[in-house]
């Protein structure tokens, strides 16, 4: 069976490096998101604590 929860970004972790964006890709990438109506592939968290989770 498959839960859905809203998570607060600020807990999820993960290896892969997403901090390397400019202001103008990150305002891109939400603009396609929102014309696209959301992001079609859900993002699949791990619970690693009580609020912590991760991102592979």
């Amino acid at each position: 069976m498959i839960d859905f929860y809203l998570v607060d970004v600020k807990s999820i972790s993960s290896d892969v490096p997403r901090s390397n964006f400019t202001e103008s890709d990150l305002e891109k990438l939400a603009n396609i998101i929102l014309e696209s109506g959301g992001i079609i592939k859900p993002v699949v968290l791990k619970q690693t604590g009580v609020e912590e989770f991760f991102s592979s």
